[in-house]
């Protein structure tokens, strides 16, 4: 009997592991995703603006003082493009179609447009950190790696990441080593249209030296070192300051090369 229940609790355990284990799974997950149903103010803890349901993706730009603030585009009517915001009861529905929320109060569209002749809209609000889901910020997601993995993080260790948040390749022109891949994830459109990159995977050999970032990082045991623009370099691996410099100097030389 005693076995029995023994082997019971172990199967119980195990179950609780895998659903933990489920919940945490970066599939499509892109960007933050809401907690909800979670309220949207036109403040920090101001007026509700409007309701968004569980795991709806969003803009988001990094707390302060526990605040986020957050962004979608949404599909629009005739009627709320004449009057430039959605009415109290009005449902929220993605460009597809998808019901997902409801305006408790009138709320204020932002930049309009037209996708495949449907007309669209860009709503913003407040939001507390604890309505975005821990998992799908990239800057949890990443740092767990590389603690996971003491820093000697390679390609595979951190391929989920690249795929789940949609990371793009690219080869800096002067990058002095030619087996240098860099995968970048651009930062949101609620602070800048035309966004920078938010975070920059710097790997060679197919092996993480570094991360380019503009949001904070939860590596203590690193240095990090300031670029421009409210961006840092911060080495994952011992690298030359001739090596940290390059990074830096291309780094820098970009952000001035663009808007």
């Amino acid at each position: 009997m005693t076995g029995k229940i023994c082997f019971a609790i172990s199967m119980f355990i195990l179950l609780i592991c895998q659903s933990n284990a489920q919940s945490v799974n970066l599939d499509k997950i892109f960007g933050e995703r809401i907690n909800g149903p979670a309220n949207i103010r036109d403040t920090i803890n101001g007026k509700v603006l409007f309701e968004l349901d569980d795991n709806i993706l969003v803009e988001c730009t990094e707390d302060k003082n526990n605040w986020h603030i957050i962004g979608l585009d949404i599909r629009v009517n005739s009627t709320q493009i004449k009057n430039f915001k959605l009415a109290k009861g009005d449902t929220l529905f993605r460009i597809n179609g998808e019901k997902i929320g409801i305006a408790i109060n009138e709320t204020r569209l932002w930049r309009a447009d037209e996708n495949n002749g449907i007309e669209t809209a860009f709503v913003i609000g407040y939001t507390f950190n604890g309505n975005i889901k821990p998992e799908s910020v990239i800057e949890n997601a990443l740092t767990k790696i590389i603690l996971e993995k003491r820093n000697e993080v390679f390609f595979n260790d951190l391929k989920g990441l690249i795929d789940s948040f949609q990371l793009r390749k690219f080869n800096p022109a002067n990058q002095p080593n030619a087996n240098g891949e860099w995968y970048y994830f651009d930062d949101n459109l609620i602070e800048d249209i035309s966004p920078r990159d938010r975070i920059t995977l710097i790997m060679e050999n197919k092996k993480l030296i570094g991360v380019v970032h503009s949001h904070k990082l939860n590596l203590k045991s690193q240095k990090s070192y300031e670029l421009i623009r409210g961006h840092k370099f911060t080495p994952i691996v011992n690298l030359t300051q001739e090596q940290i410099g390059t990074i830096i100097k291309e780094r820098i030389n970009w952000y001035n090369s663009i808007d």
